[in-house]
Order: structure tokens, then sequence, then C-alpha cells
């Protein structure tokens, strides 16, 4: 009997150890990808140029003050970013969809999508490697992401070959600064708006044929509450920096 209980209590058990190692993970990643976001900040005054400093003044502005903006907004949306893969890793750490959903949207939305992780890159330059690595599979992730949201399969099948060729022009880009990667710079600078252009309409006419043909009533409901939450993210990410 002490036998059997044992076999019936392993696989939870053997759930429950699992989620914790994603769930530690998952914080280990967190931790680096907010620290690079955060040691961006210091620099941003450093990246603004003569001219707009001067509009700025015209404007009756200091470069502080509007780097000082820049970083407030770049962090409030790297902390939503964060705080929606958090949810998803605590409340499913076993779910594979979520699981990748929820480290796709820590590394975009604190390094890809904010792109504010580059500036520490000058002032420690031990940090490249990180910074690519993590930006890289950020940029490949959510690639993915929109392309197999929310049941993890490609919808059609066919669209795998677009997604692979998107991801293909993104990942060498934030290692552009490494000598064996800048001979192809040039055709990846080719290839990306056409792609990028090919890509995003693919994938929003995939998610609508999924959404119409393919999803359960579930999975429409998470449809459309993740595009009405990147819409917003999108929309206060881009007012904020036009203001």
């Amino acid at each position: 009997m002490n036998a059997s209980v044992v076999l019936e209590a392993t696989p939870g058990a053997r759930r429950w150890r699992s989620g914790w190692i994603v769930r530690v993970a998952w914080l280990v990643t967190a931790s680096v990808a907010l620290a690079l976001h955060a040691l961006a900040l210091p620099s941003l005054v450093r990246q603004i140029s003569p001219d707009r400093a001067a509009a700025l003044a015209a404007a009756g502005l200091t470069p502080a003050a509007y780097a000082g903006w820049l970083g407030f907004i770049g962090v409030l949306t790297a902390l939503a970013f964060a705080a929606a893969g958090g949810l998803l890793i605590w409340y499913r750490p076993n779910e594979r969809m979520a699981q990748f959903a929820a480290f796709v949207l820590l590394l975009f939305g604190s390094l890809t999508f904010t792109g504010q992780g580059t500036s520490p890159v000058g002032d420690y330059p031990i940090l490249m490697w990180a910074y690519a690595v993590l930006d890289a599979l950020g940029r490949a992730g959510f690639t993915v992401f929109v392309f197999v949201f929310p049941n993890g399969r490609f919808v059609p099948r066919w669209t795998r070959w677009l997604a692979l060729a998107w991801i293909a022009v993104q990942v060498p880009v934030p290692f552009a600064q490494v000598d064996f990667v800048k001979p192809v710079l040039p055709i990846v600078e080719l290839l990306t708006s056409p792609l990028f252009l090919a890509g995003l309409v693919t994938a929003a006419a995939g998610q609508v044929y999924r959404y119409r043909r393919v999803s359960t009533a579930p999975q429409r409901l998470q449809t459309r509450w993740t595009a009405i939450g990147f819409a917003v993210a999108l929309g206060v990410f881009v007012i904020a920096n036009a203001v």
C-alpha cells in the first residue's frame, strides 16, 4: 500500500518541482533583463543629439528631464510586460505555452520593445553578449509567439517558414558589433522591411483565420484580451515617445 501511495504521489511531486524550477529560471532571467534595463537609464542623457537638445531648450525642457521621461516610460513598459509574464509563470508553470509566453513577454518587453537595453553596453562592454543573446531570444521568441498563439501550433502550417525567415533577419541585429556578423548586415537591412511587412500581415491574417475556424471559445477569449493588451501597450508607448 505504501508503495502504491508513493507511486501515485510521484507525478504530482514532479510537477511541483518542475513548476518551481521554471519559476526560478524565469526569476533569474527577469533579474538579468531588468538589470540591463536599469543600467541603461543613466546613459539616456548622452544619447540625446545636439539638435534634439536645442529643440528641448526651445521648449523649456532640459535633456535630463527628457531622458528621465523616456526612462520612466521604458521602465513602466518593461514592468508591464514582466508582470504579465510573471502572472503566467506563477499560475501556470507547467503549461508549455504559458511558459513560452512568460519568457517571451519578459525578454521582448524589457529589452527588444523599448530598445533601451543597448545603452549600458558602451559603459559596460562585458554585458554585450548577455544583452545580445537575451535580445535575440526576445526577437525570435516574439516572432514565433505571434504565429502560434494561443495553442502553440502554426496555422496554416506553411507560415512556419515565413516565421523562420523573419527570425533570420532579426537575430543578427543585436550582434551588429561582432566582426563575423558585420558582412551580413547589408543583406539583413535589404530584407528586413519586406520580411517585416510580409510577416506582420501573414501573422495577423493567420490569427484571424485561427480565431474564426480553429480556436475554441476559451482560446478566442485569450486572443481578444491579448490583442487589447498589446494595442494598449503599443499605443501608450508610441504616444508617450511622441510627447
